[in-house]
């Protein structure tokens, strides 16, 4: 993880991971996922003059999560033995995929934090864009080929919209505050 802080108003951060999960095949068990992210302190500016304003902050990020929430060996077929009119027998319980690999969340946000009036109104505006690739998924096979379905990276979905949280002192003295 890298963080940069510039005059105490300009801020950067990257973050780099690597992670490994045996729920994926030998092949397919290693995921790298990312982050930037970087905020600038306008209030701090010599050039801003608002008294009214006592924090003024913009801020964006991207970034990569990964995703492994299967079941483990799911990348191996599985047969049981069963009992077919008193003869053994092979039972396919699973088709195995040994290409699954991890399902990948990558968001974008915006957003501006602000303090006015000497704190007592607040709040954040943030816009948010997410998408889902990769996703894990069971898709299913005709019966003839003798499984149900298998698992695989079949989807893509994306998701977006703005959050705000606005808060406030309604009342505020020195032994009573009321938000």
């Amino acid at each position: 993880q890298w963080n940069y802080d510039y005059m105490g108003k300009y801020y950067l951060s990257a973050d780099f991971r690597r992670e490994g999960s045996t729920r994926f095949y030998k092949d397919n068990r290693w995921g790298n996922f990312w982050s930037v992210s970087g905020s600038w302190l306008i209030n701090r500016e010599n050039w801003f003059n608002a008294d009214w304003v006592d924090f003024l902050k913009i801020r964006a990020s991207y970034g990569q999560a990964g995703n492994d929430g299967i079941s483990d060996g799911l990348y191996d077929d599985r047969f049981s033995l069963r009992n077919l009119l008193g003869d053994p027998s092979i039972k396919v319980d699973r088709k195995g995929a040994r290409d699954i690999t991890w399902e990948t969340n990558g968001t974008f946000d915006v957003a501006m934090d602000f303090e006015l009036f000497g704190g007592r109104l607040g709040g954040t505006v943030e816009y948010f864009n997410r998408t889902t690739s990769d996703m894990l998924l069971s898709i299913a096979l005709a019966l003839s080929s003798g499984y149900n379905d298998y698992l695989g990276n079949a989807g893509k979905m994306r998701t977006s919209g703005i959050e705000w949280n606005l808060r406030g002192d309604i009342i505020k003295t020195r032994k009573v505050t009321w938000s």
